[in-house]
């Protein structure tokens, strides 16, 4: 009897453990209610959270696409890595058209170009403090911001197109460059140091720069003649040239300056003053019986005119010419001079 009875409760305890709690009715969706009729907390349901994606890589040939420089946009061809459809890593994008157009090559991040490399565009545009230019930019950028070695094409305010090739830093030209203007005459060449998009010469670059003026003396100095005057500057611009100057050449000896040639009996038919970079200074033409000589005078004597006689210590620097007020080409050869005096009569 004692077993039969303990088998009863074993099956009724399994009963009520599969049946659900004592005085609780279970519902087909698994909650319960109390036996006062009022409901239980549901058990929470189990919802899946997605994983995370992970970024998508795609190596591309010439792909048709879009990119924005400058807040224009521009149709091309990319060629380069693609994360989640858009340039990043290094690539090279190609202009669509030859006008109105945008190139890069280099570091790209997140669609835009970053960091180093080279563009090429006819929208860079430069500020120059007082006018800003806008024209065709070739070189080495960083964050599309002139930086390096490159070249810029633009027009002035005569509408007249001029070329820049050298040295970039901050957008603008600066250090060694030339700028020229190809299909004029009337420009001379500057060629030397620019500051902030400035020409910003040397004296020895100022002194080839005159002699550049395309219309009046064509000349290019060798450098060895650069050299010197960029050695000897204060020879040809010290202020008081007559003190310093007149000790050393009065009794004049050459090979105290091998370059230097002293010129008597000089005869000036021709004298023009002009306003320079650094400061003024008088072209002179003057001649002997077998020479005819073009000389820049950067001394503070500027009393020389045309009719005088002179003498003149000079570096000559190769032969040239100038256009005469007639219009006239004559042969003349170039020099700079140390100092000039007039001859007594």
């Amino acid at each position: 009897m004692y077993c039969k009875t303990r088998k009863l409760l074993s099956v009724l305890c399994i009963a009520a453990l599969l049946g659900g709690c004592a005085g609780e009715d279970v519902y087909d969706d698994g909650s319960s209610a109390a036996p006062d009729g009022g409901s239980s907390v549901q058990p929470p349901v189990s919802e899946k959270t997605p994983e995370p994606e992970g970024d998508t890589y795609e190596d591309v040939v010439n792909k048709a696409m879009l990119v924005t420089y400058n807040g224009q946009e521009y149709n091309g061809y990319f060629t380069g890595t693609l994360k989640n459809g858009r340039p990043d890593g290094e690539g090279k994008f190609e202009p669509g058209s030859s006008v109105d157009y945008f190139a890069f090559k280099g570091e790209w991040v997140d669609g835009e170009p970053s960091g180093e490399g080279e563009m090429q565009t006819d929208h860079y545009t430069i500020d120059f403090g007082t006018v800003k230019r806008t024209g065709t930019f070739l070189g080495h950028v960083k964050d599309l911001v002139a930086e390096g070695e490159g070249s810029f094409d633009a027009y002035n305010d005569a509408d007249e197109r001029y070329h820049y090739t050298g040295n970039f830093a901050n957008g603008t030209f600066n250090g060694h460059g030339r700028r020229e203007f190809p299909e004029e005459t009337k420009y001379g060449i500057e060629e030397g140091n620019f500051t902030d998009g400035l020409f910003d010469p040397t004296f020895a670059e100022e002194v080839q720069y005159i002699f550049s003026f395309q219309d009046n003396m064509k000349l290019k100095i060798a450098q060895p003649f650069l050299d010197y005057i960029n050695d000897e500057e204060d020879l040809f611009t010290i202020p008081d040239k007559e003190v310093v100057v007149l000790e050393e050449f009065e009794s004049y000896d050459p090979s105290n300056h091998p370059g230097i040639t002293m010129l008597e009996g000089l005869y000036v038919t021709q004298v023009t003053e002009e306003n320079g970079y650094n400061s003024q200074y008088q072209s002179i033409i003057a001649k002997n019986d077998s020479h005819v000589f073009d000389i820049l005078w950067f001394g503070d004597n500027m009393s020389i005119t045309a009719g005088d006689t002179i003498t003149a210590y000079v570096l000559t620097l190769g032969d040239s010419y100038y256009m005469s007020r007639a219009q006239l080409r004559i042969d003349a050869a170039a020099a700079l001079a140390v100092w000039l005096e007039k001859t007594e009569e």
